[in-house]
């Protein structure tokens, strides 16, 4: 996360204020490909052992030498190997803005819902650490998300990457994409070279794209039809 919003704050100059041994090397749309692939394959392995990871986001990746993802805070993993499922009885503090609609509802946790949580992080990805559904208040999230709101795509991202986000996103668990599918796509995204992301400062300091929860409600019957005609199979 450090990393995403420092690489943020250099591309517009902060640079030439720093110390040699302080400069880091911005983030590349590369980069941030392939950090989304890195950790869609370290999720791969925990979904194929039966662990739920339950708190995956960005402050929760450490970035080693040579840009090296690995998921970290295991603190809330559980065992899921008998069901598949995890149901939380106990109370705390949880990720909420992270969280899978039934993971709000009915406190159900399954590697589906560790899907959801990844289409935020890629979101974070993209916005180079920018906080999720900014404006809303985290006592409103569930009923919006119940309504059909989800965040809109950041100016700076392409249609391709942010369909990928819309399908973590899909109401009901089994709809949405594994992760070993998810790791298939960003390693075709990664072999054609094509440049899904733009990091131009002007664009990723651009806040319009934020748009007020209320406003999306009100355009959800027209967002409903688009995207049900893109990810629908």
């Amino acid at each position: 996360m450090n990393y995403l919003r420092r690489s943020r704050t250099l591309g517009v100059g902060w640079a030439d204020t720093l110390l040699p041994e302080q400069v880091i090397t911005p983030a590349t749309p590369r980069d941030i490909l392939s950090f989304a692939w890195q950790i869609s394959k370290g999720m791969t392995y925990l979904s194929d052992i039966k662990l739920v990871h339950r708190d995956l986001a960005a402050r929760n990746v450490l970035l080693a030498a040579n840009k090296i993802c690995k998921i970290s805070d295991f603190g809330l993993t559980r065992d899921v190997y008998e069901d598949d499922a995890y149901l939380k009885r106990s109370k705390g503090r949880v990720p909420v803005k992270w969280m899978a609609l039934e993971s709000l509802a009915d406190h159900m946790y399954t590697s589906k819902s560790d899907v959801w949580s990844f289409g935020v992080l890629m979101w974070e990805l993209v916005t180079l650490g920018a906080s999720p559904y900014p404006g809303v208040a985290v006592h409103n999230l569930f009923h919006l998300l119940k309504a059909g709101y989800r965040m809109e795509k950041p100016d700076n991202c392409s249609i391709q990457l942010y369909n990928i986000m819309r399908s973590c996103w899909y109401e009901h668990p089994q709809d949405r994409p594994p992760f070993k599918e998810l790791t298939a796509t960003f390693e075709r995204m990664l072999e054609d070279g094509v440049e899904y992301l733009d990091l131009n400062p002007r664009i990723v300091h651009n806040r319009t794209y934020f748009t007020s929860p209320q406003d999306l409600l009100d355009r959800n019957n027209s967002l409903s039809i688009e995207y049900m005609a893109i990810f629908k199979t």
